[in-house]
């Protein structure tokens, strides 16, 4: 009898997709962390301290990813084959994810213009007190057009990247398989 090879998530295109939406994360959180230091920094622009602080941010944006890994890692693991074989909905919701990232290096960028720190427990109060906090922003910024950017950026990511995985397939995976990778 011929022995059926069993997908590897190691070289499947699940694993391909999970590491290029990270790869375009870490890229984008870099471009952020560039912008912050470009408009905030005080003082002369010196090489030195800019490399400096994207190691440390890079270092730390790893460590993040690695915490990002696992919400979008489940669903990569859990969707039928069918789903992910299906290119418009695998663009579609690639798009929302890389949308929603673009958008919160727009919130994270005006955040620091406002209190000259990345998130801290100030954003709690926006979870506290959302509608005040909504109302306050929605009077301040142009919040549909910085979606509407955000929601162009994330289908342009979207486009180069699905350029990329157009002969990807999905096999089915496992019971095992499923379970060892999550």
């Amino acid at each position: 009898m011929f022995a059926m090879k069993r997908p590897s998530l190691s070289r499947g295109s699940r694993a391909r997709l999970l590491a290029r939406l990270l790869t375009i994360w870490l890229a984008l959180s870099a471009l952020e962390r560039l912008v912050l230091f470009l408009v905030f920094h005080t003082g002369s622009l010196e090489p030195g301290s800019l490399l400096a602080c994207l190691a440390v941010g890079s270092s730390l944006d790893a460590l993040t990813a690695g915490a990002l890994c696992l919400p979008l890692s489940v669903p990569l693991v859990l969707a039928p084959s069918s789903w992910l074989g299906r290119r418009w909905l695998r663009a579609t919701s690639v798009a929302l994810a890389l949308s929603a990232a673009v958008f919160l290096g727009f919130v994270e960028y005006f955040f620091f213009e406002e209190f000259l720190s990345r998130f801290n427990h100030v954003a709690l109060d926006y979870l506290i007190y959302p509608t005040e906090v909504f109302t306050n922003l929605s009077a301040s910024y142009d919040v549909p057009a910085y979606l509407g950017l955000a929601l162009a950026a994330g289908v342009g990511l979207t486009a180069l990247l699905e350029r990329r995985m157009t002969q990807a397939s999905f096999p089915r995976l496992g019971r095992r398989t499923r379970l060892s990778a999550l």
